[in-house]
């Protein structure tokens, strides 16, 4: 079911609701920010969008993520480090490509929670539509 038609449903079905009920049904059902948060720094960077409902997106952003990083250990390597050694530009680099490919993923997953709430919000409190 995609997401137009579950609100749909849900409006559906919050009309014949009392309002508590309804209060109570949009506080089990709206997602948590924080929970995306906490699933992206103890896991990895799509564990959010996961969350937020956008499974692709999530495991597209993930696997870069993890080949970025593979990558960066690959040509860093465990030898010594010279003065204009080219590998750890390019180590610094693909880190850094992770590290906002990782902080874009926690920001989209937060604007995908938001909008899921607030059409939540529409859909179980604006019934008269």
């Amino acid at each position: 079911m995609n997401a137009e038609d579950e609100f749909k449903t849900i409006r559906q079905n919050a009309r014949q609701m009392p309002d508590e009920e309804k209060i109570v049904f949009y506080q089990l059902k709206k997602k948590k920010s924080f929970v995306a948060l906490l699933l992206a720094i103890f896991f990895f960077g799509g564990a959010g969008l996961l969350y937020a409902g956008k499974v692709t997106k999530g495991a597209i952003i993930s696997a870069i993520v993890i080949g970025l990083l593979m990558a960066a250990v690959f040509v860093g390597g465990a030898g010594q480090v010279y003065v204009g050694d080219m590998s750890r530009n390019v180590q610094f680099v693909l880190l850094v490509a992770a590290l906002l490919l990782y902080l874009y993923s926690i920001k989209s997953a937060h604007d995908l929670i938001a909008q899921y709430n607030e059409n939540l919000h529409k859909a179980v409190f604006e019934t008269i539509l």
